[in-house]
């Protein structure tokens, strides 16, 4: 066999290695593309693309505090293919898929042929990583692009050719776009790019032209989104919202946590610490110095981040990915490379080669007896996409705390809940009147709450407020299923600030005396109130004289005016209890607002202008009868 034969089956054996590896990091990812969410930013991003392809726009209905790169590309997907979860799947699945072959290249690049396979296969036994490949989050997709980004200025330093500064500067602004926090990141990529070079002086030029390159690449991505997004909106929900503190329970800033999951990788970290004694010797300086500053800049920036949320965390995986499996590939070359060399420091690379192969089949061997752990649906889905498919049609609007649940049944929900996280409720960016609104504004039939990871329950304001408009519910295990009451219309303001959008009255059929009488009034928030007030409900005789009334703040106190926003739209159940001696016939039901302590009323007028007799809007009678 020619020499040239040789090497053209061993060209094929390592691209069929390549291709192998690739198959491997897309066979689990493609068996679970319809499984549960990993988190709950997944929901919200496939609610506002599938939002955003019937046409509402971003920002300006649809609520959004991330840049819309991501959305932008499902929502085109949603376009051509659906918008189903396999499809959102496939689409993140790609640009991760993008991010493995890149660190691949990266690695053979720093470190010379067979690190790229190396490293590959270092990250396909870290379960985390397969579990997330086709999640629809910002993350992985975003680190793939600058894995790709680092691979593109690599080239540029070698060849010194701009097309590649110029595909580098545009993956990284990308990736930024994708995932502000990833801005770290820019310090091992210019690195790259300015690091000295051997016989090579730092030129003050160059590194003006590549800052330029990357400032540029950074204003038309940024710009992109600013002249194609509505403004005010993209500015209240992705600056404002994001750099608005809140209380956000159970996370935990600082470096406890990030200690903790390293510690959890420590087969990892002892791979890459052990890879450093093989590769140093190799004066491979660009990529070990490279990877340290990654590090460095990954460990500085997840440790001052607040709140440092957990699926961050995998962010620390990649440098010591990157310098195990340079160190891994070493391992297996390094006796080949010192065939005859008899010196202590050999003996010793040796020993740290074999210690590495055997941490990598310590993995494998994990990999293989403790499969990845994929997450699992709620409890009773199946029965509650069940009851709500005879209920509504596809493609109606329902409400809920869980976002990717209603997305799996078909179902939107209203633009503005979108995004229901902690962060927006504990930040005062979402209200129970602002789901009541919602929930009326789209005619949202249903409100579907998850006991287990939803949001609502932990709010006592939000649950008696979805009870104040809703029936008893149906309940599957962890979902609750709510049929939302229709209300009777009105068209009353009260000091040109507050409009009595309508009633119910949950009662006994027909009303009886000692039996209760919930009234339950919608209001409308038409411009801010300065103050609390409190609301009045009374009952009254056909001579005007008071029978029964219920006194107090809006929603017993958990929704005071002070806090209303205009357009919101605040339920407010008052329970009146019916004299056990009342006497049969008709009552009128009258009600209002006053101020404390001067019990001064707010003006009231109907809808046609005129003032109410002494500020009480007069809802409706009741026929009592007797018991």
């Amino acid at each position: 066999m020619t020499h040239s034969q040789t090497s053209t089956r061993a060209g094929i054996a390592y691209a069929a290695l390549w291709g192998l590896l690739i198959a491997l990091h897309l066979i689990a990812p493609l068996q679970h593309l319809d499984t549960y969410a990993w988190d709950y930013d997944e929901g919200p991003y496939l609610q506002a693309a599938a939002l955003a392809a019937r046409g509402y726009p971003l920002y300006a209905e649809v609520v959004l505090n991330k840049l819309p790169y991501l959305t932008w590309l499902l929502q085109a997907a949603f376009a051509l293919g659906g918008p189903t979860l396999t499809v959102a799947r496939l689409t993140v699945l790609s640009l991760t898929l993008l991010g493995f072959v890149s660190l691949g290249l990266l690695t053979e690049l720093w470190w010379g042929k067979g690190a790229g396979p190396a490293t590959m296969a270092v990250y396909l036994l870290l379960p985390e990583t397969v579990v997330r490949a086709a999640v629809v989050m910002n993350d992985l997709p975003a680190m793939s692009l600058v894995l790709a980004a680092m691979v593109a200025v690599t080239r540029y330093r070698q060849r010194a050719r701009r097309r590649w500064l110029f595909a580098g500067a545009l993956a990284f602004a990308l990736a930024v776009g994708l995932h502000p926090l990833l801005l770290f990141t820019g310090v091992p990529v210019l690195w790259i790019c300015l690091a000295p070079q051997r016989h090579r002086p730092p030129a003050a030029r160059k590194a003006a032209r590549v800052l330029a390159v990357f400032g540029i690449a950074g204003i038309v991505v940024l710009g992109t989104a600013l002249l194609l997004v509505d403004l005010p909106g993209f500015t209240r929900w992705v600056y404002a919202y994001n750099t608005t503190a809140a209380q956000n329970a159970g996370q935990t800033p600082g470096w406890p946590p990030v200690a903790a999951y390293l510690g959890a990788q420590w087969r990892l970290l002892v791979l890459a610490v052990c890879s450093l004694a093989l590769l140093v010797p190799a004066r491979r300086r660009l990529g070990l110095s490279t990877s340290l500053a990654w590090a460095f800049m990954t460990l500085v920036a997840l440790t001052l981040y607040r709140p440092l949320w957990q699926h961050y965390l995998i962010f620390t995986l990649y440098p010591l990915v990157t310098v195990a499996g340079g160190g891994l590939a070493a391992s297996v070359t390094w006796p080949a490379r010192s065939e005859g060399a008899a010196s202590r420091h050999t003996t010793l690379r040796r020993i740290t080669g074999i210690a590495n192969l055997c941490l990598v089949a310590f993995l494998a061997y994990q990999h293989v007896h403790v499969p990845p752990q994929w997450p699992r649906w709620p409890a009773g889905y199946a029965a509650a996409g069940a009851y709500l498919a005879q209920a509504i049609g596809p493609g109606d609007f329902i409400a809920t705390d869980n976002q990717f649940v209603a997305f799996a049944l078909g179902h939107p929900v209203p633009p503005t809940l979108a995004d229901t996280s902690f962060k927006r409720i504990r930040s005062g960016y979402l209200h129970i009147g602002n789901v009541v609104g919602a929930v009326y504004a789209r005619n949202a039939r249903f409100l579907v709450l998850d006991f287990d990871a939803g949001r609502f329950y932990h709010f006592p304001e939000f649950m008696r407020g979805i009870e104040a408009i809703t029936d008893p519910p149906e309940c599957f295990d962890a979902l609750c299923v709510y049929r939302v009451r229709p209300y009777r219309p009105d068209a009353s303001v009260l000091d040109a600030a507050i409009r009595l959008a309508g009633y119910t009255l949950t009662e006994e059929t027909p009303p009886r005396a000692g039996a209760p009488v919930t009234v339950t009034l919608y209001w409308e928030s038409l411009a801010p109130v300065a103050g609390d007030v409190t609301v009045f409900v009374h009952l009254l005789d056909e001579g005007g004289h008071l029978v029964a009334q219920h006194d107090g703040p809006p929603l017993f106190g958990l929704a005071p005016t002070a806090t209303w926003e205009a357009g919101m739209l605040v339920p407010d159940p008052h329970p009146l209890a019916l004299p056990a001696g009342i006497a049969p016939g008709a009552y009128t039901v009258a009600v209002g607002m006053y101020r404390h302590p001067s019990l001064a009323r707010l003006p009231a007028t109907d809808a046609h202008g005129t003032r109410w007799q002494h500020d009480a809007i007069v809802l409706t009678t009741l026929d009592v009868e007797e018991p």
